[in-house]
């Protein structure tokens, strides 16, 4: 099989058996019954098909148990109860590991642990199913032994023999894809003696073939003489019921999308039902009639020379009016590999910085049709730059819902009662982010779930309801995506977190701690306050993880929880890592670029403000704190003598940075500054601008924060 399709195959039933875990999991959301039957229906009957066109048996064949089991749950013969939705979730557990194994071009039936398992699967699925039903079920490969007969007639060419062929050599080329069960010679095609010719060949031959191959492969056996042979292969009934089966899953396969799917001999071709050779013959012919290529007139040649069935031909008909009916509506998508979508970004990268030494360059020569062109070229790189940002942004749904799983381990395996809800899946953020962001939240869902998250039969003596509530939701703010894990369990105890810092020597006694700093020692590396490990968590190793991921992305978290009410995690993301749009500023002879998205307004500095014993402006009725950045990164130069005021919002705070210039607007490509200065204070990354100058990209999350400890600090002092 060709590699491409078996890499389409993958893709495709990849998101085939997230649909499948999606709809298995929605019980725990509103959603309307036979609506999600039916689609999980849909997930396993297109995921068999998919797995028989491209010839992966396994995967194949284990669906084929779970449809049987749907079909019957669709039917309403039995119900789809918590046991049977626990069972399927491990049956799509198990498609998982065999999706795995073929990805790596291993054979999972090897695995003896595989095999076990599929076995032990199989025989909870078979407690669904009718005894007389099992057993045709378990019959399945000794039917096809049967069933599995191909009837091919060739009718050799007059030239056969002196184009150097002997016939008998192809009929034992077959042997080696089959059975044969029969060979039956037919010589009416043999003239009266007067028109005899020894050297022509008049043979008729008929093959019954028991063979598990496909017709493609059938047909390849007759490459040679196909231009001046009549072959036609007739499939067996199993074949033509897959072949049905295959055109009614069209629709919904990726496998054809780089094909015109709205001719009909390409549908039956992509399905399996005739072969490109065939489908070239019959044009021919057409084509020597005379005759217009309509697609009725097709199927009925195929039909009338034996190479299609005509319950194939009706259902292929079917599915091609349906096709052409939302041609018109349907959205044109094409899969690309992620490595070229990170490739186009760069270049953009590249363009960015080209196009403002373009920019520089013209406004140092002051020449203003050059200033004018690069405007211009500069509009359009923001455009192909958005665009390009835009094809790596995904939802972030897909992460979310894995968490379903995770859930169902604990409450199985812990007794508890526990409900994920979750909020704002639609919310899209970069696939690179995304990747990187599933272990940190995986871990704090875990915690909440086995630590937060109290038995039933203690949230009953607490007055709680018996199930207890994780929220996961997402929304963007402030050009950024805050992703919250919320949980009603029993909270964290500042007392308890103390005690074990002191235990281990993280404080001293003598330290005076506020509730949020004692919070935060839990993410000091070996710090847990775990009275037991379990499978799930409770290690000690982790929390100090989540936070350096997390500001690996230059992210930020945070955290809040009251006893007895539970715990809320609050993660900030930056909506891309490669290119922003900043605020260019000059602090002395340098120049730093302010993330647009967190910048409110700019003011200019009151002249009272310098020499004020607090560090408050009046805005508009409101105290907003400052901080001067040629202080904090200690810039030596003469001061401005005027200067301004950005004003900054992260989250629900707002602050001041004192600068010496406003230069404007600029694209920036975001430069990681390496590991030696990943712990820089108020720095976040760096860029190069269009004169090749080197600027710093300032931590707006971190300098917000440290001002608000020093307005928290300064607010103590006074009341001393």
């Amino acid at each position: 099989m060709n590699e491409q399709i078996i890499e389409a195959f993958l893709v495709e039933s990849e998101e085939l058996l997230s649909e499948l875990e999606h709809y298995l999991l929605a019980s725990e959301d509103n959603q309307d019954p036979e609506e999600r039957v039916n689609a999980l229906f849909r997930a396993a009957h297109t995921l068999k098909g998919s797995a028989g066109i491209v010839g992966v048996e396994v995967m194949e064949k284990f669906t084929h148990w779970m449809e049987h089991v749907l079909e019957r749950v669709r039917t309403q013969e039995i119900p789809l109860d918590q046991k049977l939705t626990n069972l399927l979730l491990d049956g799509h557990d198990h498609l998982l590991e065999l999706h795995q194994s073929v990805s790596e071009h291993q054979d999972p039936m090897l695995n003896q642990k595989i095999q076990n398992r599929e076995l032990e699967l199989i025989h909870s699925l078979q407690e669904y199913l009718p005894e007389e039903e099992g057993k045709q079920v378990e019959s399945t490969v000794k039917t096809n032994e049967i069933s599995n007969l191909w009837k091919i007639q060739i009718e050799f060419g007059e030239s056969t023999f002196k184009d150097g062929f002997d016939p008998s050599s192809f009929i034992t080329y077959l042997s080696k894809l089959g059975n044969l069960l029969s060979t039956t010679t037919d010589w009416s095609r043999i003239p009266n003696f007067e028109n005899f010719d020894p050297e022509d060949c008049y043979l008729n031959v008929e093959i019954l073939l028991q063979s598990e191959h496909e017709k493609a492969e059938i047909e390849d056996a007759f490459e040679f003489i196909r231009e001046d042979s009549h072959i036609t292969i007739m499939p067996p009934e199993e074949k033509e019921r897959q072949y049905i089966e295959t055109i009614h899953g069209l629709e919904e396969s990726a496998i054809d999308r780089d094909i015109d799917r709205t001719k009909l001999g390409k549908v039956l071709v992509n399905s399996g039902a005739i072969t490109q050779h065939e489908l070239d013959d019959v044009l021919k012919n057409q084509q020597a009639k005379g005759d217009e290529q309509q697609a009725e007139k097709i199927g009925e040649l195929l039909v009338q020379e034996g190479s299609l069935t005509q319950p194939v031909l009706k259902e292929a008909l079917k599915k091609q009016e349906a096709i052409l009916s939302k041609a018109d509506k349907v959205r044109k998508t094409i899969r690309i590999d992620t490595e070229k979508l990170d490739e186009l970004v760069n270049l953009v990268g590249e363009l960015v910085i080209t196009g403002a030494s373009a920019t520089e360059r013209a406004q140092v020569l002051k020449d203003e049709e050059m200033i004018e062109i690069t405007s211009m070229i500069n509009r359009l790189v923001e455009d192909i730059r958005e665009r390009s940002m835009q094809t790596r942004m995904v939802p972030i749904e897909a992460t979310f819902n894995r968490f379903h799983k995770v859930i169902r381990e604990i409450n199985r395996d812990m007794g508890k009662q526990i409900q994920l809800k979750i909020q704002g899946e639609d919310a899209e953020l970069d696939k690179n982010v995304i990747e990187k962001i599933v272990d940190p939240l995986l871990h704090l869902i875990r915690n909440a779930a086995d630590h937060g998250i109290e038995t039933p039969q203690e949230r009953i003596r607490q007055g709680k309801n018996e199930t207890g509530i994780i929220q996961l939701n997402a929304f963007h703010d402030s050009g950024s995506v805050v992703i919250e894990i919320k949980d009603d369990g029993k909270g964290i105890s500042t007392e308890q977190v103390l005690a074990k810092a002191m235990e281990k020597g993280l404080v001293s006694s003598q330290q005076k701690l506020t509730r949020e700093e004692i919070l935060n020692l839990i993410f000091l590396p070996g710090f847990s306050t775990a009275e037991k490990v379990t499978k799930f968590s409770g290690r000690g190793v982790g929390m100090d993880v989540v936070k350096s991921n997390i500001e690996g992305l230059r992210g930020d978290i945070q955290l809040s929880s009251s006893p007895g009410e539970g715990s809320t995690f609050r993660i900030i993301l930056p909506l891309t890592m490669a290119i922003i749009d900043g605020l260019l500023v000059g602090v002395g002879n340098s120049r730093y670029v302010i993330p647009l998205d967190f910048v409110m307004e700019c003011i200019s500095l009151p002249p009272e403000a310098h020499n004020a014993t607090h560090q408050f402006v009046n805005l508009r009725g409101a105290a907003l704190p400052y901080l001067w950045l040629r202080k904090l990164f200690q810039e030596t130069n003469v001061q401005a003598a005027h200067q301004y005021i950005v004003v900054v919002k992260y989250s629900t705070q707002q602050a001041g940075l004192v600068v010496d210039q406003l230069f404007g607007e600029i694209q920036v490509v975001i430069k990681s500054l390496g590991r030696i200065y990943q712990d820089v204070p108020g720095i976040s990354g760096a860029t190069i601008l269009g004169n090749g100058e080197v600027s710093l990209i300032v931590d707006i999350p971190r300098l917000i924060l440290y001002a608000e400890k020093e307005q928290n600090k300064k607010a103590v002092s006074v009341k001393k």
